[in-house]
């Protein structure tokens, strides 16, 4: 159980921010990036509540399809800089790292503490 809400939070505090990076980067790439980031953190969300179906087809559709479609139409009408810009803030590549490092930790331990009997009590339903 402990895992479960270990990996959620990590899950919660990695969505937010990339949802934030969504509306703080100021390149359209960078945001839709950051949009397609948000979706596959959602599909984790969807595989932590037991619905597969849901995260399979939020993975395939929202960040494959649809997302490769916007990311196509943003580069079409975005002018190329011809000069590569300097980057201005170092310090999230640095966050982000950490930040991956600490979200794979997390889902590695959730994925192999093998506690998958709590998710298929909790989605069972009826009367």
């Amino acid at each position: 159980m402990i895992a479960v809400q270990i990996s959620f939070f990590v899950l919660a505090v990695a969505a937010t921010a990339s949802s934030i990076g969504v509306i703080a980067f100021k390149n359209p790439v960078h945001s839709a990036l950051s949009l397609i980031l948000t979706l596959l953190f959602l599909a984790m969300f969807y595989l932590q509540l037991g619905a597969m179906f849901i995260a399979v087809v939020q993975i395939l559709i929202y960040a494959g399809a649809i997302m490769v479609l916007f990311l196509f139409v943003v580069t079409m009408l975005v002018p190329g800089d011809t000069q590569e810009s300097k980057d201005r803030i170092a310090w999230q590549r640095i966050l982000g790292i950490i930040l991956g490092v600490v979200l794979v930790g997390a889902l590695s331990f959730l994925l192999f503490s093998g506690n998958t009997q709590s998710i298929g009590i909790h989605a069972q339903g009826g009367s």
